[in-house]
């Protein structure tokens, strides 16, 4: 799982060792990928990852003609639900609004939209760049997260949401019955695996 990858050049080669090595069944990408509009990076990404097993949805710092690109390779899930194995992958991108406007900005009402009609359910794993609110989301002391995205976790119990924005390490907490993973900022050359197993595993790795 990657997300806050903010165009770091040396995630590329070692990502390039991953996927050569079929180390994971899937690639998700939840947001903020680049720093500016440096597309030529997204590409080299693009190069890399298998992208029959990739997913992405944009964070608040992307661009929207990243979407156009992500699209062209299948791998764009803002608003949409796809297979992923035994469950289903429903994707929310962009941000809320905020003082200083951002790339991607979404409303509650427009998140709560999308959710919605996505159908998410308890076979869903969400993917979403916000966090929910209350949960892995403290900034400056103040709660930052989507509660759009925290109704949906109460009231549709997906299996689990995970999620990006926050810099820094990754964590997991138990929310009712979703797992809420909140995955790590990958501009410090950290990733975070998920083991969809009979036990669900989580953890933060530093790829060398």
């Amino acid at each position: 799982m990657l997300s806050n990858l903010f165009s770091e050049e040396g995630l590329l080669d070692r990502l390039r060792v991953i996927s050569s090595r079929d180390s994971y069944d899937y690639y998700l990408i939840a947001g903020d990928l680049l720093r500016g509009p440096h597309f030529e990076y997204a590409e080299e990404l693009l190069n890399v990852l298998p992208l029959a097993n990739t997913f992405a949805v944009l964070g608040n710092n992307d661009p929207p003609e990243l979407a156009e690109l992500y699209d062209s390779h299948g791998i764009y899930v803002h608003g949409k639900k796809r297979k992923l194995g035994d469950w289903n992958l429903v994707g929310l991108g962009g941000g809320l609004p905020s003082p200083q406007p951002e790339a991607f900005e979404l409303t509650e009402e427009k998140m709560a939209a999308i959710l919605e009609s996505a159908g998410v359910d308890e076979f869903t794993i969400l993917l979403t760049h916000y966090p929910p609110y209350g949960i892995f989301d403290i900034v400056s002391g103040i709660n930052i997260g989507s509660k759009s995205i925290r109704a949906a976790i109460d009231k549709r119990k997906p299996l689990m949401n995970i999620c990006g924005h926050i810099k820094g390490e990754g964590g997991k907490q138990i929310v009712g019955e979703t797992m809420v993973v909140k995955v790590a900022s990958a501009y410090t050359l950290h990733v975070t695996e998920i083991d969809l197993g009979n036990k669900i595993g989580v953890r933060d790795i530093l790829i060398r």
